[in-house]
């Protein structure tokens, strides 16, 4: 089951991932081509559906009473969740791990800072 979307939400996160393309990525090539590509296709390819009125997020839990069926689409609705909150996490983690822009040259500081930035990223992906 595909998360579902309203075209204005999807359209922001369209824009949204141009900016962060830019800005935090520095690929304006790669920016480029989010920016070139129709709200329909950023959908589809990153697994949206498009509705007039998406379902707002409920917060109900599993219980005895729910059927199978609902069960099973409650579950998809959670893997879903989970996997746009995944690609949040990866986000913030391809921003904490970018290499450092200034070109200045090594220092045992910096031999230090690098060393402990491959240990957290160890320990994150440990979770």
């Amino acid at each position: 089951m595909a998360k579902e979307l309203s075209y204005a939400q999807v359209e922001d996160r369209k824009r949204r991932a141009e900016q962060f393309l830019r800005d935090v990525k520095q690929d304006d090539d790669r920016a480029d081509e989010v920016s070139d590509e129709s709200v329909e296709s950023y959908a589809q390819r990153r697994g949206f559906d498009i509705v007039d009125n998406p379902e707002t997020r409920s917060l109900k839990v599993a219980n005895a009473n729910m059927s199978k069926d609902e069960l099973l689409d409650y579950i998809d609705e959670l893997e879903s969740e989970n996997s746009d909150l995944q690609d949040t996490l990866d986000s913030i983690q391809d921003l904490i791990l970018a290499p450092a822009t200034d070109d200045d040259t090594d220092t045992a500081d910096d031999a230090d800072d690098d060393d402990d930035a491959a240990v957290n990223a160890a320990a994150a992906d440990d979770y």
